[in-house]
C-alpha cells in the first residue's frame, strides 16, 4: 500500500518541532555567540511556518516514497543517528567525513554502478568539504569542537 501524505504540512510540523527543541534548550550564551544559532533557528521557524501555511492552503499530497526504498531511508536515518552520537566520542572530522562518504556512495549506488575511481572521488570530496567546514568553524569563527580523542 502506497501511503500518500501532505509533505509540506509534515515538513512544517517537523521543522517547528526541531525549532522548539533547540530554542528551549539553548542555555545561556553571550549576545555575540548566540547571534548565529538564534538566526538559524529563526530562519528555520520562518520556513516551517511558510510550509505549514502552504500545506494548509494548497495541500500537495504525494506518495511518501514514490521512487525510494523505505529500507534505505530507515538505514540513512539510523546512520545519521550514529553520526550524531559518534561526533562526541570519535570527533567531527572522522565521523562527518565517513558519513558524507557513505551517503554519497549510497545515493550513487541507487542509480548507477560504482567504480573504484568514483568511490575515491567521493572520499576526496568528503574530506575536502568536511575539512573546509572544520577549518572555517575552528579558525575563522573560533568555535572549539568537543574534546574527543580525534579532531
Amino acid at each position: 500500500m502506497i501511503q500518500r501524505i501532505n509533505s509540506d504540512l509534515v515538513a512544517g510540523v517537523l521543522g517547528a518541532i526541531v525549532f522548539a527543541v533547540f530554542w528551549f534548550n539553548r542555555g545561556t550564551m553571550s549576545p555575540l555567540s548566540g547571534a548565529f544559532p538564534d538566526a538559524v533557528l529563526v530562519v528555520m521557524l520562518a520556513v516551517s511556518v511558510a510550509l505549514l501555511v502552504k500545506g494548509l492552503i494548497s495541500a500537495d499530497i504525494r506518495p511518501a516514497f514514490p521512487d525510494g526504498n523505505v529500507g534505505r531511508v530507515a538505514a540513512m536515518i539510523a546512520g545519521l543517528g550514529l553520526w550524531w552520537l559518534g561526533i562526541r566520542y570519535v570527533g567531527f572530522l572522522v565521523t562527518s567525513a565517513t558519513m558524507f562518504f557513505v551517503i554519497a556512495l549510497s545515493l550513487a549506488a541507487a542509480v548507477e554502478t560504482l567504480s573504484l575511481r568514483r568511490a575515491l572521488l567521493f572520499a576526496v570530496v568528503a574530506i575536502a568539504i568536511v575539512g573546509g567546514f572544520y577549518l572555517v568553524f575552528t579558525q575563522v569563527l573560533y568555535i572549539r569542537p568537543f574534546r574527543t580523542p580525534l579532531p
